[in-house]
């Protein structure tokens, strides 16, 4: 579970960095 949130945090992260 702990892995799959990580997962999902980083992939915002980097989304959210690509918006910018």
């Amino acid at each position: 579970l702990m892995e799959l949130i990580l997962s999902l945090s980083y992939n915002t992260s980097t989304i959210t960095m690509n918006i910018n």
